[in-house]
């Protein structure tokens, strides 16, 4: 399981869905997403523990290639 989240929705924040999603599973992974490649939004992402930070610009086989790499990650670290 995992968790593609926009940072900017409707009457939502992004970042206040994934202090939600953190306070009951901290281990589930939880990738943000945005249209902007913004440093800012992108340490506040890392600072509430996303698992990655995906722009929605870059192509989908680039989006792919980075939850593969975090998700091996995060297998390897729990091993």
């Amino acid at each position: 399981d995992l968790v593609l989240l926009d940072i900017m929705m409707p009457k939502l924040n992004g970042l206040d869905v994934l202090k939600r999603i953190r306070l009951r599973h901290k281990s589930l992974p939880v990738f943000m997403l945005s249209g902007y490649a913004d440093e800012k939004r992108f340490k506040a992402a890392l600072r509430h523990k996303a698992s990655g930070f995906i722009i929605k610009s870059e192509g989908l086989q680039k989006q792919l290639r980075t939850i593969q790499a975090v998700l091996s990650i995060a297998t390897r670290y729990r091993s």
